[in-house]
């Protein structure tokens, strides 16, 4: 069988193989880029270490037009702050 398979994935060998095992009728199968295509763990997590984290891409609270976008902004505000908040809490046992 000469069958040949062309697959892609922007974000990760990961992504690349389990597009290959959907063409193949094998997606419960487990398998990993690194695995595959033997790409050397340590030097790449010696690279993720180095690059800094990404910006955050949210646009200004004063762009956001929608209410409804505007809310689910401020209630994901109110999350986060309640998770530091809560840490610190702890930190400094501030607890009764």
């Amino acid at each position: 069988n000469n069958t040949e398979w062309s697959v892609y994935s922007e974000r990760s060998t990961t992504g690349a193989v389990t597009a290959f095992l959907k063409e193949i009728n094998q997606s419960e199968t487990r398998l990993s880029g690194p695995q595959i295509f033997g790409l050397d763990i340590g030097v790449l997590h010696q690279y993720r270490l180095k690059t800094s984290p990404t910006t955050s891409k949210k646009r200004p609270l004063s762009l956001i037009q929608t209410k409804s976008g505007q809310n689910k902004r401020l209630a994901a505000f109110g999350k986060d702050s309640e998770r530091e908040l809560s840490s610190l809490i702890k930190k400094h046992h501030m607890t009764t």
